[in-house]
Formats: C-alpha cells, sequence, structure tokens
C-alpha cells in the first residue's frame, strides 16, 4: 500500500503472502489490535508511520495476548520487520516474532518490549525500549 490511512480495531488481523508493506504517503494505526504474521511474511514500513496502541485488554478469550501488539503465528515463522527510510513505529504492546529478522535503517521505533530473532540497528536509527516509567531495565542480547 503507497498511500492512504489505514486503521484496524477490536481484531486479530493476521498477514500472509508479502505480509504488510507500507510506503509513499500510506499510514496505518491499530487499537485493541493483534497484528500477526505468518509464515515467511514481512512488516514494512519504507518511510511511512505506524502506530500500534493498546493491544486487547477486555477480551478474556485473549488474556494470553494482551500485552502484544505485533506476534508471529509461530515461534519458527520466519519473519522480517523492516524500517526503513526516516520511517517511525509507536507500539503500546509487544512485538513476540522470535525468529524475525529486524531492521531499523535511518529509522525510529518505540516499544516497550520485542522478542526477536536478529536485530540490525543502521545508519541514524533510533530504537527506545520500554515506557516512561523510571526504573533500570533488562536488555539480554542472544547471540
Amino acid at each position: 500500500m503507497n498511500q492512504g490511512d489505514y486503521r484496524l480495531k477490536g481484531g486479530i488481523f493476521s498477514f500472509g503472502g508479502d505480509g504488510l508493506v507500507l510506503s509513499g504517503s500510506a499510514k496505518i494505526r491499530s487499537q485493541d489490535s493483534i497484528i500477526v504474521l505468518g509464515k515467511n511474511t514481512s512488516f514494512t514500513l519504507d518511510g511511512t508511520e505506524a502506530i500500534l496502541n493498546n493491544p486487547f485488554s477486555n477480551n478474556s478469550a485473549l488474556e494470553t495476548w494482551q500485552d502484544y501488539s505485533l506476534v508471529s503465528s509461530q515461534s519458527t515463522a520466519d519473519c522480517t520487520l523492516e524500517l526503513l527510510n526516516g520511517a517511525s513505529m509507536s507500539c503500546a504492546g509487544i512485538i513476540s516474532c522470535p525468529s524475525a529478522d529486524v531492521v531499523l535503517d535511518d529509522s525510529t521505533a518505540t516499544l516497550p518490549a520485542m522478542h526477536v530473532g536478529s536485530l540490525q540497528i543502521k545508519s541514524s536509527a533510533t530504537l527506545t525500549l520500554g515506557d516512561d516509567t523510571p526504573h533500570p531495565h533488562t536488555i539480554r542480547l542472544v547471540e
């Protein structure tokens, strides 16, 4: 998608195939939603913006996932998360894609936490983990 404002609200949104790829003037915002990436899919922001607001909070059937904004459909799903060319993403929930390759290139991401397979932070990229609450953060990089 290369233009338009997209809103995801009150559901589980599963993307397969090429995944979710936004460029140009396209923007996405979610609320009370979880984005699920299937096997070999990508979540790509190329110079655009994503605001992934509050994950589910009042749905007992989804209580296990209430703190998550973006997950892979299975722990072995080979996903790709890319923020390129001045893209920005903020998440209220955790990103949990255990085998995903994440690339931040000249972009910014603000997340409470993430569980991914690999992380590359390239030219002028900024990754902010945690929230505004003053407390020590634990960063564990596993090779």
